[in-house]
């Protein structure tokens, strides 16, 4: 049994129940209203896709979601970071928006960071912040996503 503090201070009684000769897993939440924590939670318990088809050059590859830094649209064309290399997306940043797990965070119109990969915030003299990664890019916060940043942090 786990317990979970939740926003604001109240506190949620997690059972697992782990059994390795299961044929179907399954979630059962007993909850009192519908938050953003539980859309999150049962958005990533519902993918069924953890990476991204993604091209460098001709070549197509599958990155996983816990690998990308950044996804950011560059020049019309989406962009994918991890820690040393970058790829292609060919779709739109909305497409993959949608189906992202939620260590992912909107930090402007044109860029969806992974907070897990944060090393640092950098805040300036003119009021903006900066989101370091962990592989030394810098990402600017737009004013409108600041709140929901640090909302996810716990700030």
């Amino acid at each position: 049994m786990y317990t979970v503090k939740q926003r604001g201070g109240k506190l949620m009684k997690v059972k697992l129940n782990i059994d390795s000769n299961l044929t179907e897993e399954k979630a059962e939440f007993w909850i009192k209203k519908m938050t953003t924590k539980i859309e999150q939670i049962t958005k990533e318990l519902n993918s069924k896709q953890d990476f991204l088809w993604c091209y460098q050059d001709r070549d197509a590859f599958q990155v996983k979601y816990d690998d990308i830094f950044l996804i950011q649209v560059e020049n019309e064309k989406t962009q994918i970071y991890t820690q040393s290399d970058k790829y292609i997306f060919k779709g739109r940043l909305y497409q993959i928006e949608k189906n992202l797990p939620g260590d992912f965070i909107m930090a402007s119109r044109s860029a969806i960071i992974n907070y897990r990969k944060l090393d640092h915030l950098k805040m300036l003299e003119n009021g903006n912040i900066d989101a370091i990664l962990e592989n030394k890019i810098d990402v600017q916060i737009s004013r409108r996503k600041i709140k929901n940043l640090k909302e996810k942090l716990g700030l």
